[in-house]
């Protein structure tokens, strides 16, 4: 499986691990596990709940991010100085 958490494996270590802990998919994202749970509480981010235990689907996070991705410039509002420096 390529992607996240390329070589995830489960606790038996031979199938891949489909869903992920808010540890583990905040480390994924390179994100806080607080940034990680802003998200989910304002919907912009899918998990799967079971009972009061949240969950991240590996493939859902990796569709989740394809959605995000910007052809153009994502540093809206920064200005560039006459040399192309951000300044």
């Amino acid at each position: 499986m390529t992607g996240l958490m390329n070589g995830t494996q489960s606790a038996d270590g031979d199938s891949p691990r489909l869903l992920l802990t808010s540890r583990e998919a905040a480390a994924a994202l390179s994100i806080s596990e607080r940034t990680l749970w802003q998200l989910r509480e304002d919907g912009k981010i899918p998990c799967v709940l079971f009972g009061r235990n949240v969950r991240y689907n590996l493939s859902s996070l990796e569709e989740w991010i394809r959605s995000k991705e910007e052809t153009r410039s994502p540093l809206r509002g920064v200005k560039e100085g006459s040399n192309g420096q951000h300044q």
